[in-house]
């Protein structure tokens, strides 16, 4: 699709907006760099017809939480889902959720505040793109 490009320098597999693609990319590269080891994808851009059997899995109580379908940001290719397990410690508490809490800025990544861990559905994997938010983050 002319409108996607996969994710580098990852464990996993995935793909998501150009834009977001691109800046994706360099955070998981400088990741990468830092830590020696790679970023673990298990989500990121998603179909209409995956967001619909997830949802419809949901519903079913077969499946995990998911977005009514056109609402979810995976949809748009603007969120990824990160392994945040660092063998040590697990989701907010890891080592990586730290890296990613202290650089995703940098490369327009934010956690939104529903998936914090008091949020309304909290998920430390969860991150989205958002052009613009590199350039208001307070740091």
């Amino acid at each position: 699709d002319q409108f996607f490009s996969p994710l580098e320098n990852i464990r996993g597999e995935g793909r998501l907006l150009t834009p977001a693609a691109k800046e994706f990319n360099k955070m998981a590269k400088a990741f990468e760099e830092e830590n020696r080891y790679k970023l673990k994808v298990s989500d990121s851009y998603r179909s209409l017809e995956r967001q619909v059997e997830m949802k419809r899995k949901q519903l079913s109580g077969q499946g995990n939480p998911a977005s009514v379908p056109g609402t979810s940001k995976h949809g748009w290719g603007l969120a990824v889902d990160l392994g945040t397990f660092d063998g040590n410690n697990s989701k907010f508490e890891s080592s990586i959720f730290e890296w990613l809490t202290n650089n995703a800025y940098k490369y327009n990544f934010y956690h939104p505040e529903w998936a914090a861990k008091k949020g309304s559905a909290p998920e430390a994997h969860h991150w989205e793109y958002d052009g613009n938010h590199g350039l208001t983050k307070n740091k």
